[in-house]
């Protein structure tokens, strides 16, 4: 299997010295084949392999992956990391332009295009849609977003009028680039999970709740520990919606090396599985979708009673 390493490694190096991009883009195949084939204990060498690489400090000229990879929030996927995803206020195609660097531009074309990047984008532009539609019926719907970064999903959606969406998350530092970004339209709380599982909501009843990162981050005891004390909040008629990206990403190899960037995969079975050991879950009528790609799945709990 080292062997193997090496040889993938040699090979991405080989192509990368001539064309990064390509280089990369080749990393990322071949890297997702060594993650399968190196199995839960030979997968750490491979990452080992690949630091001590030269890819390694090729690939992080490129800011999307040097912020991934160097956490300067302190925690994977943070939300400076999504402004990028995003291409927020431009934030991708300046910090490509200020590195002044060919190789940051070819890696950059590989990373931002990926089709996870892709998928966090049409995440975004999804629960947008259905905050946008839940609007245009009732103005004063109430909304909670739980691990919601800077929210940057409102700006794509007209809002003159609604009730100030609650923002949940752990990072003050989003929250407050949130209520900058959005004054009076948001209301941000600062809490983290252990604190939504003591019930910090209380009384607070939501027509939608949604959660689309956090998700990735949790195992199963703490995902289903966080389901059951959200669902008490979800008022009747209300949707509950959470995101979990699929096993397994086409760049999952790049993503856990190259970005140290690692998250936690779950199929639709494994959401559903999750669901039906929380308290309330004979309340709601479930349902599991994809986005096109098929990257990331979402479980819709619609309350009933």
């Amino acid at each position: 299997m080292d062997a193997l390493i090496d040889e993938h490694l040699r090979a991405s190096e080989a192509i990368a010295r001539n064309d990064p991009g390509a280089g990369a883009l080749h990393f990322c195949h071949v890297s997702r084949a060594t993650y399968h084939l190196a199995g839960v204990e030979g997968w750490p060498n491979a990452i080992a392999a690949f630091e001590e690489s030269e890819l390694a400090s090729l690939f992080r000229r490129d800011p999307l992956t040097r912020w991934s990879a160097e956490r300067p929030r302190g925690y994977p996927g943070d939300a400076g990391l999504l402004d990028l995803i995003y291409d927020h206020v431009d934030s991708n195609r300046s910090a490509v332009e200020s590195a002044g660097d060919s190789i940051a531009a070819a890696v950059n074309a590989v990373t931002w295009n990926a089709p996870e990047p892709a998928a966090v984008r049409w995440r975004r532009a999804h629960i947008a849609e259905e905050m946008a539609r839940r609007f245009a019926q009732r103005p004063d719907t109430s909304v909670l977003s739980v691990a919601s970064g800077h929210c940057r999903e409102l700006e794509l959606i007209d809002l003159d009028e609604h009730e100030p969406i609650w923002l949940v998350d752990q990072d003050e530092d989003s929250l407050a680039e949130a209520k900058r970004s959005y004054g009076d339209l948001v209301e941000p709380h600062h809490l983290n999970i252990s604190s939504l599982l003591r019930d910090s909501l209380r009384d607070e009843r939501f027509d939608l709740i949604y959660s689309l990162g956090l998700f990735d981050y949790l195992d199963d005891r703490a995902a289903r520990l966080l389901l059951s004390s959200l669902q008490k909040s979800v008022a009747t008629g209300g949707e509950l919606i959470v995101a979990n990206f699929a096993p397994w990403p086409v760049s999952i190899g790049y993503m856990e090396s190259a970005m140290r960037w690692k998250l936690i995969y779950r199929t639709e079975l494994d959401l559903r599985r999750i669901w039906e050991a929380t308290p309330l879950a004979d309340h709601f009528s479930l349902r599991t979708y994809r986005d096109p790609a098929g990257t990331v799945v979402y479980l819709a709990a619609n309350r009933r009673n």
